[in-house]
């Protein structure tokens, strides 16, 4: 069974990262970069952190089918989010990336 990392999520508004407003909204928009390995994903979040295009790194590294469109998944209730992403995008701020998170594809 492979592992996958989840890397990063985006607010509706367009946001770059993994992010929440004041109030966690009840669905939220996002992108996502999905990668075999941890040291790949922590790569990929350092590249995205240093400023490198999110959408473009997502489109070129990503093994997830939303890599056609740059990462994003689209506007997703909260409650149809796995456990551990609801628990990743608990309290961050707009701008801001996750860490990277095993899932069951790989590393996000």
């Amino acid at each position: 069974r492979t592992s996958a990392w989840l890397l990063c999520l985006t607010l509706a508004l367009g946001l770059t990262g993994l992010a929440f407003a004041a109030q966690e909204p009840e669905a939220l928009s996002l992108r996502l970069i999905v990668v075999a390995t941890e040291a790949e994903a922590r790569q990929v979040l350092e590249q995205v952190t240093r400023g490198a295009d999110f959408a473009e790194v997502a489109t070129r590294v990503s093994q997830d089918p939303s890599r056609a469109r740059g990462g994003l998944i689209g506007r997703t209730p909260l409650s149809a989010l796995r456990q551990e992403l609801r628990a990743a995008v608990q309290g961050l701020a707009p701008g801001t990336f996750t860490r990277p998170i095993r899932i069951p594809t790989g590393f996000a």
